[in-house]
């Protein structure tokens, strides 16, 4: 006796066995494009997601460049950084980010996860890295070096987490829209060094912690500042720290230690109208220029401690 099969008997399986197909492929790991070592103990795997992954334990291998990011000693993946690698996975037991490791990861990588285990983010680490939109820095890195995230154009916000007490030289220079930088509340931040926030257009306000001694030279540059207060523990404002910044005002703590403010630390604020000084102020000198085209500020009252006002500090 015959039977009859409906095509619906036949299609049921057929979809059955390409759904277990389906989900037996998509299972598999992804491929792999390129790997080899980047520390003694460290390896790297590109797949072909596009996705790097940094493993093992101990420090990456440092990498160099010229002074215009044209490589010296470029890191093995350096063919891929430009347009291929999208995400980076840095495992735990990595204790730092090489020097120039990522930089010019310019038109794909967004998001970069760092493990507990690192303590040093390396100069020029993620520079050029302009979509980057995000970054965690954990909380027992100790120094962010300099130029570390240099040209980071769409990052947004950053968190330094209290271990970190250096901020290297131009680390987040020409970061355009950085909006947004904060501190943890035990931050043992001492020194932000040269140039570490200039032209940071869209900073428009940051909370400087307590414990910082030392804003260095051109820090501010350039940046959105609108206001900004200069907590006790500061006792250098370096040359042009703050020079064509937005600034509307600047005040200093009541107990403040700063002895000297710069050669042209506040040149070309504009819109400068109030700058407020402690009654204990210890500040002894104000440098030449520091206060040069600052056009709207009409009044200022200078502590009795200042025994040298440089040639030209107020002038228009």
């Amino acid at each position: 006796m015959s039977r009859k099969i409906s095509k619906l008997g036949i299609i049921i399986p057929i979809l059955a066995i390409v759904l277990v197909s389906f989900f037996i492929l998509g299972a598999s790991p992804p491929g792999i494009i390129d790997s080899g070592d980047c520390g003694d103990d460290l390896t790297w795997v590109l797949t072909d997601d596009y996705v790097m992954t940094i493993s093992g334990t101990g420090p990456m291998y440092d990498y160099e460049f010229t002074g215009n990011y044209e490589p010296v000693n470029a890191p093995p993946w350096y063919v891929y950084s430009s347009n291929y690698i999208v995400g980076l996975e840095i495992e735990n037991g990595v204790t730092t980010v090489g020097d120039g490791a990522f930089v010019n990861c310019m038109y794909a990588l967004k998001s970069v996860t760092i493990p507990n285990s690192v303590t040093n983010i390396g100069s020029a680490a993620f520079a050029l890295c302009t979509r980057l939109e995000s970054i965690n820095i954990p909380d027992r890195v100790e120094k962010i070096g300099n130029r570390a995230f240099e040209l980071c154009m769409s990052l947004e916000s950053i968190t330094i987490p209290n271990s970190v007490t250096t901020i290297g030289s131009a680390a987040f220079i020409d970061c355009h829209n950085l909006k947004s930088v904060a501190f943890g509340e035990y931050s043992q931040l001492t020194e932000i060094g040269y140039s570490a926030f200039s032209a940071c257009n869209s900073l428009e306000s940051i909370t400087i912690p307590e414990s910082v001694t030392t804003i260095g030279d051109g820090v501010f540059r350039n940046s959105g500042l609108l206001s900004i207060k200069i907590p006790d523990s500061v006792t250098t404002i370096g040359t042009l720290a703050f020079s064509g910044s937005g600034l509307k005002s600047a005040t200093f703590s009541e107990n403040s230690q700063l002895i000297k403010i710069g050669y042209e630390a506040f040149m070309d604020c504009r819109n400068l109208t109030s700058v407020t000084f402690g009654e204990n102020s210890q500040l002894t000198e104000i440098g030449t220029g520091a206060f040069f085209r600052c056009d709207s500020l009409e009044s200022i009252v200078i502590p009795d401690s200042v025994a040298i006002i440089g040639r030209g500090a107020f002038s228009s």
